[in-house]
């Protein structure tokens, strides 16, 4: 009996550390940021270095992205590199063939005995088949006379064309331009095939394009009648104010950017120097950017850094989801989802 209950005290205290090991990991992903810092420079002769870093729990999870021509990344976990250790260290630089062939130079040889050396052949055995001639035609040729055998290797460069002569070219250009206005009528006929067609299927066409309008505007009142409903309204207040939250939560806490920046039209140049301005207000002091309006240009360097706490994201989505407002708008998406599902499949 006694026995028993120390048996069943020390599975207790497993399950309880067990518990506690568990809550504890739950609480560190909740409340532990995810750290990310990226850093970029944009240089004149248009290359361009990033790097990125993520971790978390003190670099105890990390992922670092490089791109510098190419991608490449490297996760760690606990300092140790995930994957195959050997791809990362020698990318780029592969193993050379002499390196492969250890094992095939230990190995000895077999013996084998020596084979004998072949007698040397007189010049007409070593020459080629086709060069040789039988004995009665090896006769004294004078220097008028020509080999009557051709020869076996063709001329690598091709005779040129022969030049059309001026009576040649206008000929060829006389049996364009007729065959070119003999094909006008069958153009001319085909233009008008298709006119024909066109305007066989233009009421189907016009019917289809009424369809697709009338479907456009039944959507439009079905949204604007929910979006009078005061309990849609309030959702989509709700919702927007999440998103809100969410984008101020994640967004860079540092944020540095200084260079160069021009296009080769000087109005898009105006425009992109238009919605830089609409950051002035979180990050004015950080970014010093100057316009360039008479050339393309980008040239700078990057750096932002911050954070993002899960269990935060996860309160807001918590609080979102239990309203019954923002409930009730998700069904009615997706019934309205269904319906046009339904009717496409009909």
């Amino acid at each position: 009996m006694q026995f028993l209950l120390t048996l069943l005290r020390i599975l207790g205290i497993v399950i309880l550390a067990v518990i506690l090991l568990v809550l504890l990991v739950v609480l560190l992903v909740l409340f532990v940021p995810i750290r990310y810092q990226v850093r970029a420079e944009s240089k004149a002769d248009g290359s361009l270095d990033v790097k990125a870093r993520i971790h978390w729990l003190l670099h105890l999870i990390s992922l670092t992205v490089e791109y510098q021509d190419k991608l490449t990344y490297r996760p760690k976990i606990g300092g140790i590199l995930l994957g195959n250790r050997s791809e990362a260290k020698n990318k780029g630089n592969p193993q050379s063939p002499v390196s492969m062939q250890p094992e095939l130079r230990t190995q000895p040889e077999p013996e084998s005995e020596p084979k004998p050396e072949p007698e040397p052949k007189t010049k007409l055995e070593s020459e080629p088949k086709f060069e040789q001639e039988p004995e009665s035609d090896l006769e004294p040729k004078s220097e008028n006379d020509s080999d009557p055998t051709p020869d076996p290797t063709p001329d690598p460069t091709p005779d040129p064309t022969p030049k059309k002569s001026l009576w040649e070219k206008i000929e060829d250009n006389w049996i364009r331009v007729m065959e070119f206005i003999a094909s006008i009528p069958e153009n001319i006929a085909a233009l008008f095939e298709k006119w024909a067609d066109f305007q066989e299927n233009m009421g189907d066409r016009v019917d289809a394009l009424i369809g697709k309008i009338d479907e456009l505007n039944r959507k439009k009142d079905r949204l604007m009648r929910q979006l009078q409903d005061e309990q849609n309204r309030y959702a989509v207040k709700e919702i927007l104010r999440a998103v809100g939250k969410v984008l101020a939560h994640i967004r860079p806490r540092k944020l540095k950017i200084n260079g160069r920046l021009g296009f080769d039209d000087p109005a898009q140049t105006g425009q992109v120097f238009g919605i830089i301005g609409m950051l002035m207000p979180l990050y004015g002091e950080h970014i010093q950017l100057e316009a360039v309006f008479d050339q393309k240009i980008m040239e700078g360097q990057l750096y932002l850094s911050g954070r993002i706490q899960i269990g935060f994201v996860l309160w807001i989505a918590l609080r979102l989801i239990v309203r019954k407002e923002v409930r009730r708008l998700i069904a009615q998406v997706q019934n309205m989802k269904k319906t046009n599902q339904n009717k496409q499949n009909v």
